[in-house]
């Protein structure tokens, strides 16, 4: 009997400890999934003319690397010369901009989660 007293011992002591060990793992694995990914970011381009004065109407390309469409955007400013372009992932973009014989292109990095202002002067090359 006594015997079994120490074994019942063993096993309530063991118990504790193994619940507080599984706890543990299952907290800090909750912790590593429970962080959200990185929301995308919204970009701002603004075009404006050697003057500085902004340029409406004129296309905007924000082109990222590789063929994937989350990585590109394409439209037109609007009467401020700004185009806005929504949920942009994280990485490397090219924006070039046009209107009629001109155009200019800039390189720009995507954080994540945040929003990017680029500034584009739509000059003519001497």
């Amino acid at each position: 009997m006594v015997k079994m007293g120490k074994k019942k011992r063993v096993f309530h002591f063991a118990g504790p400890v193994a619940a507080a060990v599984a706890v543990t793992l299952l907290i800090g694995n909750w912790m590593v999934w429970a962080e959200p990914p990185m929301a995308p970011s919204t970009v701002w381009a603004s075009v404006t003319d050697a003057a500085g004065q902004p340029v409406p109407l004129a296309t905007v390309t924000i082109q990222g690397s590789g063929n994937d469409p989350a990585h590109y955007r394409q439209g037109l400013t609007d009467g401020a010369g700004v185009f806005r372009a929504e949920r942009l992932t994280v990485g490397n973009y090219v924006v070039t901009t046009k209107l009629g014989g001109l155009s200019t292109s800039k390189t720009f990095n995507v954080a994540g989660d945040t929003e990017r202002f680029v500034l584009i002067s739509l000059v003519a090359k001497e």
